[in-house]
């Protein structure tokens, strides 16, 4: 059974301040199991300088800190967070889990300035499962109904909330309206009072936390968008040269045979009425040889564009790849599929 941690730290605390100050009084407080756990794990847990820059950073109130605390958080190297959390795939990364098993937090270890403010983000997202996890049943359906419209309306290109929670629901379903819960929290800038006022009951300011967020995802999205761009300009610049070069040889074929023809008529007796004629049709080939000439070296220019944006395209996978070591994803470079 989930029992209702809202208060409690408070109940408890006055219930020992009352009781030093009794005498020859027996005083009776009512305090669910859970959040007498709770508080034995934060009085047990000395959080270290990292756990608190996560706390300070995110802006928790007492209540998300005092959740956090007692989920005992932990940042772990990458082969330590994987040996426990264990949920790398080839395309995606976990960068937090929180273990019902256990009530326990750990976070991935994230190094890589370019996507700093991601360990905070985790931090706070896995914050926001333990503070789901102590919600009845009760407490979560009016949420859900909110969570579920954020989930439909969302229209930030940045933020892949229905790709993300499909896949959640897919691995597992048992996990999926704590992650939603979560990941709006931290993710999605605006979602309604009656889940910012949720919200508010760990996180002094929101924003702040989905501030971090769109810090952290930046850099990603930058570069997203500069690939983006970068095969699109490729793609048409690759249909650009596939039909200029389809109609070079075309026209190549054609001259060829022009010419095999004006050399049969040159070297046959009477072929041409007069010597005029004759460098007239000359001329005409050679104007049409220029003109291939011409075009071949803009196909070859075109080329070399072409050639140029790959390897920046190349570079762009590089910087992809050093992300994904980062970001904890088992990161497999696709193919070329563009070609001159």
């Amino acid at each position: 059974m989930k029992h209702r941690y809202a208060g409690a730290f408070v109940t408890v605390a006055i219930a020992l301040i009352v009781g030093l100050g009794l005498s020859g009084t027996v005083a009776y407080v009512v305090v669910s199991s859970r959040a007498f756990s709770d508080l034995l794990s934060v009085w047990n847990f000395k959080p270290t300088a990292a756990i608190n820059e996560q706390v300070q950073r995110d802006g928790m109130t007492n209540e998300g800190r005092f959740l956090y605390l007692a989920s005992h958080p932990k940042v772990e190297p990458r082969r330590e967070f994987n040996q426990i959390c264990s949920a790398v795939t080839a395309d995606t990364g976990q960068l937090g889990c929180y273990l019902d098993s256990t009530n326990r937090i750990y976070i991935f270890h994230e190094t890589d300035k370019r996507v700093d403010g991601t360990e905070e983000v985790m931090a706070a997202h896995e914050m926001l499962r333990a503070a789901w996890d102590r919600m009845s049943t009760a407490e979560r359906a009016p949420l859900l109904v909110q969570l579920n419209h954020v989930l439909y309306k969302n229209d930030d290109p940045n933020i892949y909330l229905s790709q993300s929670i499909a896949a959640v629901r897919k691995d597992d379903p048992h996990d999926s309206n704590g992650e939603l819960y979560a990941t709006i929290g931290t993710e999605v800038p605006s979602v309604g009072k009656v889940l910012e006022a949720s919200y508010a009951q760990f996180i002094v300011k929101r924003s702040t936390v989905t501030a971090l967020n769109a810090h952290a995802i930046s850099y990603i999205v930058a570069l997203r968008h500069k690939v983006d761009r970068l095969t699109t300009t490729m793609t048409t610049l690759n249909d650009t040269i596939t039909a200029r070069i389809k109609k070079f040889k075309s026209a190549v074929s054609t001259l060829k045979s022009a010419v095999a023809a004006f050399n049969a008529r040159a070297t046959t007796p009477g072929g041409f009425a007069s010597e005029g004629q004759f460098n007239v049709a000359r001329a005409g080939l050679v104007a049409r040889q220029n003109s291939l000439k011409a075009d071949a070296s803009q196909i070859n220019h075109q080329i070399d564009t072409f050639n140029a944006d790959l390897t920046t395209l190349d570079g762009y996978s590089k910087i992809a790849l050093s992300l994904a070591t980062s970001l904890n994803i088992d990161f497999k470079p696709l193919e070329h599929v563009i070609s001159a």
